[in-house]
């Protein structure tokens, strides 16, 4: 459903999950003008991919999509009008803080565990 809903707006899930930030953040936004619901589009894809990754485990996964959506969602300026029906941008930024830090003190116990 993620990826039909990306190809609607010409976007192509693969690519982003396999692009570095700094190049996703340009194809999200070419010109250096985001486009509100595009951007709102592909940041919401990355970060329930993310989710999806981290409740398979595949932590890894989960915390590259994660991180590439945090900086997605950080593009958008709040004084944008964000679409409809969506949270604010700021209220993703911190769900996604969170989840990154929760999975840090995971991985820092998993290794504590292993030592």
């Amino acid at each position: 459903t993620l990826r039909d809903t990306l190809h609607q707006v010409g976007f192509d899930l693969d690519i982003a999950r396999l692009a570095d930030p700094g190049s996703l953040e340009r194809m999200v936004a070419p010109t250096g003008e985001l486009d509100p619901t595009r951007g709102w589009l592909v940041a919401e894809s990355l970060y329930l991919f993310g989710l999806e990754a981290q409740l398979e485990g595949r932590e890894d996964v989960a915390r590259d999509s994660l991180t590439k959506a945090l900086r997605l969602f950080r593009l958008f300026d709040p004084r944008n009008l964000i679409p409809t029906g969506f949270p604010e941008a700021q209220v993703r930024i911190e769900e996604i803080e969170d989840l990154l830090k929760e999975d840090g003190r995971a991985t820092d116990s998993q290794r504590g565990s292993q030592d």
